[in-house]
């Protein structure tokens, strides 16, 4: 019998530790600056096409 309580295992995630007390996850905002600079650059490239037409 325990005479405490059983710790929960760490949980590796990214090569940290998430316990209760620290923030489960950090957002990668590269993908989102990724498809903004995607999209912007499709919008000059029509924008450039229409232009010449």
């Amino acid at each position: 019998m325990h005479w405490r309580t059983p710790k929960h295992p760490m949980i590796k995630h990214y090569g940290t530790d998430c316990g209760p007390w620290q923030p489960h996850r950090k957002w990668n905002l590269w993908p989102l600056v990724g498809l903004l600079l995607n999209t912007l650059l499709w919008a000059g490239m029509c924008w450039i096409v229409t232009a010449l037409l």
